[in-house]
């Protein structure tokens, strides 16, 4: 399972289990190896079968709510989670993997004590620290300079156990007696896949230039889907680096003589930014998946354009931003548009507007729905649409609900949809004639709010 090698350890479980049918840490193995092949249901039944012989089974109750909080089951998850901390209360994974549940409610601050509790514990986990700034940047309260305090002092504690790479075997071997050969890329990410990020970087692969651009690619996770299958063809090689050690991860990065390393991941799910300590690439940079500074010295660059990082704001980043002409995002339209043709605005027919916000909701803060409120006093007759992953949640539903109440937008005026398939999600547009974009943290991958932000474990 370690190696990535998923299916060959879901049978060695099953094996494992003939011979002895309550083995409870058998169970709880097969559910990891279940949650990450993406089979949630087999993997909850698998948890739930460990604690039927295990009871007070600290880790399976936390690996349990982690398959619920991935079927979009955040009360129960919490519940889960709360039941592990009451049987091992120093359980730090369990505070870390709280803290995620909570975030997906919209409870910042309760999360943001959930990392902190877990960080108290086991002060050297990046996880927990990566969780904690992705948190932060949802908050309005968090200002930019506190954010980059906090990034500045993950990158600290990440370089103080590490020895980076101080010489690279590129330059200058890359220059031949036919010139200059192609710049040797890396991308480096978990995302190679039907996700937000494998969405916006399908289109970008399909016109780079491969005399001038080699690309190999560095994937952080078992699944693969038809998504991979397409781009795998614009790489010279393909590595998975699943289960392998951030130093032996360098190593073989640093052997590659990739010239430029590139983070997909930011501090969302899975990353590996303590390996990119290690400065195994003589160029490394931020780009696509993470909007706000790693804090790693080691990261030289974030790809970034005016909008999304004005002028004023280049300071709270420790990388040096460069900018893009126009933009730092290139969105991949399905290849079947069938269902996403152009049709007449709904109000034409309804008769009043229809606002929609497809965001994650725990973008949705107090001051974005005061600014809703004044909108929706002025149009007595609007409607809201609110579409994400997060609406599976009851509580998240009817927390959501009670806030908008007290902003002045009654139930009755909104429509609340859960996940649906890409295809549904983008034909959903068709139903709302204004979007309402969130502040401070903005929309900018709408597919990400089909299937929700990925959590580390």
């Amino acid at each position: 399972m370690a190696q990535g090698k998923l299916e060959a350890a879901v049978v060695s479980f099953h094996q494992s289990l003939l011979l002895k049918p309550d083995f409870a840490e058998a169970h709880n193995n097969l559910g990891n190896a279940l949650k990450d092949q993406g089979r949630l249901d087999a993997a909850v039944e698998s948890f739930q079968k460990a604690l039927t012989f295990k009871p007070d089974f600290a880790e399976a109750h936390s690996n349990l709510g982690l398959a619920l909080q991935k079927q979009g089951k955040l009360d129960e998850a919490i519940a889960h989670y709360n039941k592990a901390l009451s049987i091992k209360p120093d359980y730090a994974e369990a505070h870390n993997n709280l803290g995620l549940a909570l975030q997906e409610q919209g409870q910042l601050d309760e999360a943001v004590d959930s990392y902190h509790k877990a960080l108290a514990l086991r002060p050297d986990y990046p996880k927990a620290r990566s969780n904690l700034l992705f948190t932060l940047s949802f908050d309005s309260k968090c200002l930019p300079d506190a954010y980059l305090a906090e990034a500045r002092h993950y990158g600290n504690n990440v370089m103080a156990k590490v020895q980076p790479y101080t010489s690279w075997p590129v330059y200058p071997e890359n220059v031949t007696e036919r010139g200059i050969q192609p710049l040797r890329v890396g991308l480096v990410s978990g995302d190679f896949r039907t996700h937000p990020v494998g969405f916006f970087l399908e289109g970008i692969l399909a016109n780079l230039n491969p005399a001038r651009v080699e690309l190999v690619a560095y994937s952080m996770s078992p699944q693969e889907d038809e998504l991979t299958a397409r781009i795998q063809p614009y790489f010279v090689a393909w590595n998975m680096i699943v289960g392998l050690s951030d130093e032996a991860t360098a190593r073989k990065i640093h052997d590659d003589r990739i010239h430029i390393l590139i983070d997909l991941t930011g501090h969302t799910a899975g990353n590996r930014l303590p390996m990119f300590a290690l400065k195994p690439a003589p160029v490394q940079v931020s780009w696509l998946g993470y909007f706000a500074t790693t804090g790693l010295p080691t990261i030289d660059y974030l790809l970034a354009d005016p909008v999304s990082v004005p002028e004023s704001h280049r300071k709270h980043f420790t990388e040096t931003v460069w900018y893009l002409p126009e933009t730092r995002l290139c969105f991949t339209p399905p290849a079947n548009k069938s269902g996403l043709e152009l049709t007449p605005l709904p109000a034409v027919q309804n008769g009043y507007i229809t606002f929609g916000c497809f965001q994650n909701l725990t973008k949705v803060n107090d001051t974005v729905l005061a600014a809703w409120g004044r909108i929706f006093l002025a149009l007595p007759e609007a409607r809201l649409r609110l579409q994400s992953s997060q609406m599976n949640c009851l509580t998240a539903r009817e927390s959501l609900q009670h806030r908008l109440a007290q902003a002045g937008i009654m139930p009755e005026r909104i429509i609340m949809e859960g996940h649906v398939s890409r295809e549904d999600y983008l034909a959903a547009y068709a139903n709302v004639d204004i979007i309402l974009d969130t502040f401070p943290y903005p929309g900018a991958l709408p597919p990400a709010k089909l299937y929700g932000w990925e959590c580390l474990h």
